[in-house]
């Protein structure tokens, strides 16, 4: 796997060395891809300790900005309601903006869903 631009800490360190340079360039080069996974892993963090209403604050302009993997957690976090009141079209919508970006996990529900009817 390749590392792209930086992480805020290491922009931060940038800037603690003194080096105006090291600082500019460090923080021309923190990636919006950077961002946004660490927005999403804080996300994920709320999630795991049962926060499901941040974990949507957090995901839902990410999934809005085309973010399969917060799509695929949205969908279902309304599928089982958890932090929302449990919504399956929104479920559904939710897992095929994922499932149309190569979400297996997210096609895989949407044919169980389908099927069951």
């Amino acid at each position: 796997m390749v590392k792209v631009g930086l992480t805020v800490r290491e922009v931060v360190r940038g800037l603690l060395k003194g080096s105006a340079f090291a600082a500019v360039l460090a923080l021309a080069t923190v990636s919006p891809d950077a961002v946004r996974s660490q927005e999403f892993d804080a996300g994920w963090q709320a999630y795991q300790a049962g926060d499901y209403a941040t974990a949507i604050d957090i995901w839902q302009p990410l999934a809005e900005a085309g973010d399969p993997r917060a799509q695929y957690n949205l969908g279902s976090l309304y599928y089982d309601g958890r932090g929302v009141p449990q919504d399956r079209d929104l479920a559904i919508k939710w897992w095929g903006e994922a499932a149309g970006q190569g979400v297996i996990e997210a096609q895989h529900n949407l044919g169980l869903v389908f099927l069951s009817g």
